[in-house]
């Protein structure tokens, strides 16, 4: 390409170059905070170098290469866009720079585009691996110009970084690339443009990797604990025979009402998304554990179909008689159930026995009950009365 006249000298200035022209990219952020993986947006403090090595020879102007540059269509304030501002904090400072080539200072001149950009951007964050996923920052741009007059190309000699030492979020991410900004460069999709052109793009991504430390600590551990804990129902008594349903029922319920607490308390602590992270799945899956047991304890009888009715009434005295061996209830008891006829069973004792409606306290019929209330009249009055005539 020849660039005629591009000065109002005497002596017009003739430049010759190829195109396109590769701008070498470079960004350094100096702080990225307010990461809000559920808005989908974060803010960043960076700054964006555009250098065109050896544009010139050291004996150029530089009001001629900004001249020249001017005539492609490359001007200071809009020669790149930043595609996923959402909105910015100031304005976006530009400045440019006519320096020496570091690798030929006496005879060729570099030319720097500088963009200072504080704002909110927004990005793609996914949650499914929630509390131990990873987000990626990225700050894509895109240059004015089609890719025929420009391309941007990565500066492998000053790479990008990431001052790691202001970041304001390391107790909650940490930084996977370290000091370095990863950049790639690519090129805009033809149906984009209005004008069916191809433009020259760069992505700069950091990648934060979620501690999860805080959600084992208050969210993992203690619903695993519930989750366990329901097991207790299958507990054996002091006698080594498992408890009646009652107390399984009642360990259950407990159990599912804990879990149901907990996750309304813990409701905060997770992101509020329309779909369900790897700790959602984990909580739903324990608290459906323990509703399986509650039904578990509701409808498995165990061992309870094939006991005698001597057995159910040998419970029903260890509950109503704790001292069924020794003291006044126990003798009490004992002299009622042989004036009835009925023999203390075995805790042991779990064959089928034919059942005595008569005389069972599980099926009482009006003669039983009169029985049972005289035997017991005579039991309290009968010490009374022989204490009243000695």
């Amino acid at each position: 390409m020849i660039v005629r006249n591009v000065t109002t000298a005497t002596v017009p200035v003739e430049v010759a170059l190829a195109t396109p022209l590769n701008f070498e990219s470079r960004l350094t952020v100096f702080s990225l905070f307010d990461v809000n993986t559920v808005s989908q947006v974060f803010r960043a403090d960076a700054r964006l170098e555009l250098m065109l090595p050896n544009i010139s020879l050291a004996n150029v102007k530089r009001e001629h290469v900004e001249a020249f540059l001017s005539a492609l269509g490359i001007h200071e304030g809009h020669a790149v866009q930043f595609l996923n501002v959402v909105d910015i904090i100031g304005e976006i400072a530009h400045s440019s720079e006519y320096v020496e080539n570091a690798l030929q200072s006496d005879t060729h001149m570099d030319y720097r585009l500088i963009y200072r950009l504080r704002a909110i951007l927004t990005g793609q964050f996914v949650l499914h691996a929630f509390p131990f996923d990873q987000q990626e920052m990225t700050i894509p741009i895109q240059l004015h110009l089609p890719r025929e007059r420009a391309v941007l190309a990565v500066n492998y000699r000053n790479p990008s970084i990431f001052q790691v030492t202001n970041f304001q979020l390391s107790n909650v991410f940490h930084v996977a690339t370290g000091n370095y900004v990863v950049a790639s460069a690519f090129f805009s999709d033809i149906n984009e443009s209005t004008t069916s052109e191809i433009y020259p793009r760069m992505n700069f991504s950091i990648l934060l990797q979620r501690r999860g430390g805080y959600y084992i600590t208050h969210i993992v551990i203690p619903v695993t604990l519930i989750t366990y804990m329901g097991f207790l129902s299958f507990c054996l008594d002091n006698e080594g025979k498992t408890i009646d349903t009652g107390e399984r029922l009642l360990i259950s319920v407990t159990m599912v009402l804990t879990a149901v607490t907990y996750k309304f308390v813990v409701a905060g602590a997770i992101p509020q998304i329309s779909y369900l992270t790897m700790l959602d799945h984990y909580v739903s899956f324990s608290f459906y554990y323990v509703c399986a047991i509650s039904v578990a304890n509701a409808f498995v009888m165990i061992g309870h179909n094939g006991e005698s009715r001597a057995f159910h009434v040998r419970l029903m005295v260890t509950k109503t008689f704790p001292n069924s061996k020794e003291g006044f209830q126990g003798r009490m008891f004992t002299e009622m159930m042989k004036e009835l006829g009925i023999e203390e069973a075995h805790l042991g004792h779990r064959k089928k026995q034919p059942i005595n409606h008569k005389v069972s306290i599980l099926h009482p019929t009006h003669h039983a009950i009169k029985k049972i209330h005289h035997s017991i009249a005579q039991s309290v009055s009968g010490p009374q009365e022989r204490q009243i005539v000695g």
